[in-house]
């Protein structure tokens, strides 16, 4: 009797153990047929599953195998038909090893590459045996890192330097709060992600990198340049997002891996330092950075760039004037001439305003708002620009910061974001995130263009959307840009977005990048 219950064993073995096996769903782009990352799986008992960085779910659930199974599809920016019912999904039936393949239309305009950051970027892939990237994290996540807040990234020595704000580890609910930083070089397929070699702690978790002596306080840093061969950044100790102890410019020592203070900055002060994200400006009369000029004709060529070298020779007497650095929030307000001295003297700030001391406007003998590089007022930008046209002191047409929805023609107030210098527009490209959307408290991404890298930024695209989540500090990385296509990041998370969705599991509080065709017909309109 025993033997006959061996032998029963282990001819079911094989059946049992393929039962475990799970079944493979990819999500991919209906134009590109790449697998499309954050895409949620919503069973009819409410069970959700998420789509990995390449697109894929796996599917092992007890009961549910070799049946036929309902799966809601949600996804931000991408959709599924719906049934009669109005329920937008598909009706699969789950085999152990089997696969499937899900084809989304994408109705924003940038495409959702990869997540850069956190644990179980390929979780699903790995589970299912599936090929990996050639520079795929460990599961546990690079760093050990689990969850990064807002980025800064800067080319620097051979590679780029990365720098993130609050990082989150599994260990704990408190981790590294006082920034982390990683080196990597410059991938060659963004969408393959990066390959982060993080600044870390005896315990394999990214460490601080600006360690204060003082201990109270989280610390922020941004503003990240590089300034002839050194590298350096603003930071903040502070009490979250409220109360301010300390602030200063810090420079990256190549010994201890780590920022050393260099000047201490008076509390009050508010902009005569680098912040937000910093470009490099040749002259304010000149409208291509300086980076670009200094690119050989090979690298750019490597780059899919379409500038040509003859422009920069016939218009090199243009560069007698020393660059400068521009940075500001969301759009470049301010500057400063890029070298150590100037960065280190508050008196040598100037900002892009047309407000008087006094806090009234400056116009001009014919009635125009006089904005000028000045050093007696502070910085505008859109927030204080949609204060002034509710207070009625400026009228529609004279804003600068404030762009119109070329769909609804509501005006678009800006909380974050970049403006970099687009070869292949031949034009300044702002990309920010909007504070106040309909769909998202602080997630709808727009696109503007200027002639000027002050703006004037006039009308503006919705590029991406993250339906009451927020993503926010959208980040342009040039560095990645190819031909008519740019990349840009930001942070994932429920924070700010009203609370009314659940966190997204291993997505939550990390970073993920998106590539938008600058040929796309429905980004012309800003023109």
């Amino acid at each position: 009797m025993a033997s006959m219950k061996l032998r029963l064993l282990l001819c079911l073995l094989p059946a049992v153990l393929c039962a475990g096996e799970p079944f493979g769903i990819t999500l991919t782009d209906d134009a590109t047929g790449r697998g499309v990352p954050l895409v949620e799986l919503e069973l009819v008992d409410g069970q959700r599953f998420v789509s990995d960085s390449v697109g894929r779910v796996a599917f092992a659930e007890p009961g549910l195998m070799g049946q036929p199974v309902f799966f809601t599809v949600r996804s931000a920016g991408y959709e599924v038909a719906k049934d009669g019912f109005d329920f937008a999904g598909v009706k699969l039936t789950p085999q152990p090893g089997g696969r499937a393949v899900v084809k989304l239309h994408r109705t924003a305009i940038a495409e959702r590459l990869c997540r850069l950051t956190g644990r179980g970027i390929y979780r699903d892939s790995i589970l299912l045996g599936e090929a990996l990237p050639p520079n795929a994290p460990p599961p546990e996540g690079a760093g050990r890192v689990v969850g990064q807040d807002s980025v800064q990234a800067v080319r620097y020595g051979d590679g780029i330097f990365w720098l993130w704000g609050d990082t989150m580890r599994a260990e704990y609910p408190l981790g590294n709060f006082r920034t982390s930083g990683a080196r990597s070089g410059i991938p060659e397929q963004a969408e393959q992600g990066v390959a982060f070699r993080y600044f870390t702690g005896s315990d394999g978790f990214a460490r601080a990198m600006c360690p204060l002596p003082e201990k109270e306080g989280v610390v922020w840093m941004d503003g990240l340049a590089v300034v002839g061969d050194a590298l350096l950044a603003r930071y903040s100790r502070r009490e979250g997002l409220g109360k301010q102890f300390a602030q200063g410019i810090a420079v990256f020592d190549d010994k201890t891996e780590t920022f050393q203070s260099r000047l201490v900055l008076p509390l009050d002060e508010k902009w005569r330092m680098l912040h937000g994200h910093v470009t490099r400006v040749s002259d304010a009369s000149f409208k291509t950075p300086n980076s670009e000029l200094r690119t050989p004709n090979s690298e750019r060529e490597a780059r899919g760039s379409d500038v040509q070298s003859s422009k920069f020779e016939v218009q090199s007497s243009e560069f007698k004037k020393p660059p400068y650095l521009y940075f500001g929030e969301a759009v470049l307000n301010t500057r400063v001439p890029a070298d150590m001295k100037a960065v280190l003297d508050p008196a040598a700030y100037e900002a892009w305003t047309c407000s008087a001391p006094d806090g009234t406007l400056r116009r001009t003998p014919h009635g125009e708002l006089d904005y000028a590089w000045r050093t007696d007022a502070a910085p505008v930008d859109s927030a204080v620009e949609a204060d002034w046209l509710k207070r009625g002191l400026i009228r529609a047409e004279e804003c600068r910061f404030l762009p119109e929805d070329v769909d609804t023609k509501k005006r678009i107030t800006l909380h974050g974001g970049t403006v970099r210098w687009n070869a292949h527009r031949q034009r300044w490209v702002l990309l920010a995130v909007q504070i106040g959307g309909d769909a998202s408290y602080l997630g709808e991404v727009w696109y503007s263009e200027a002639t000027e890298p002050t703006g004037p930024w006039l009308r503006a695209v919705k590029v991406a959307t993250h339906d009451h989540m927020s993503f926010y500090n959208p980040v342009q990385h040039d560095f990645l840009d190819s031909g008519s296509s740019i990349t840009f990041e930001g942070t994932y998370t429920r924070t700010f977005s009203g609370g009314e969705r659940a966190a997204t599991p291993l997505y939550e509080y990390n970073q993920i990048l998106y590539r938008l065709d600058l040929d796309d017909p429905r980004l012309a309109r800003v023109r």
